[in-house]
């Protein structure tokens, strides 16, 4: 019976270190995986730092280039403006020269002897501007037509 005993006392140590074992093993592989965890946190810190850095440097560039990009549409607008302005410039300064071409050549038909009719035809005037021309010049007033 004291072997039975023993032998009891002998199992019930060896489960007993058996145990306090396994707990050891599972304290080692928890303190582990903790460690593990806090690496992992720290890199993914470090991440997250440089990546809100590089966020930071490409919202301030794009606030710089959205910037930028409202003064030349600003400078775009007055260009176009001033360019519209040059154009109707241009549109009446063309319109004047066709005029004057037009009754020059009313003065050279006129003083070829051509009629008021054949005048306002060739030239793209009216009537009465024809008729006008062809009274002055009979009136007397050729120095100032010619």
């Amino acid at each position: 019976m004291i072997a039975a005993q023993w032998m009891d006392k002998v199992w019930l140590e060896v489960a007993l270190i058996g145990g306090v074992s396994i707990s050891l093993l599972g304290l080692m592989l928890a303190c582990f995986c903790l460690h593990r965890s806090r690496r992992q946190l720290q890199a993914t810190q470090t991440l997250y730092q440089r990546m809100n850095k590089e966020l930071q440097v490409a919202k301030s560039g794009s606030i710089g280039m959205g910037q930028r990009l409202l003064a030349i549409e600003h400078k775009l607008n007055l260009t176009v403006s001033e360019l519209d302005k040059t154009v109707s410039k241009q549109e009446q300064l063309e319109s004047q020269d066709v005029d004057q071409l037009s009754y020059q050549n009313a003065i050279r038909l006129l003083n070829a002897g051509l009629g008021a009719d054949e005048i306002a035809r060739s030239c793209g005037l009216s009537r009465a501007e024809a008729s006008l021309m062809v009274l002055m010049r009979s009136g007397g007033f050729s120095k100032d037509v010619a």
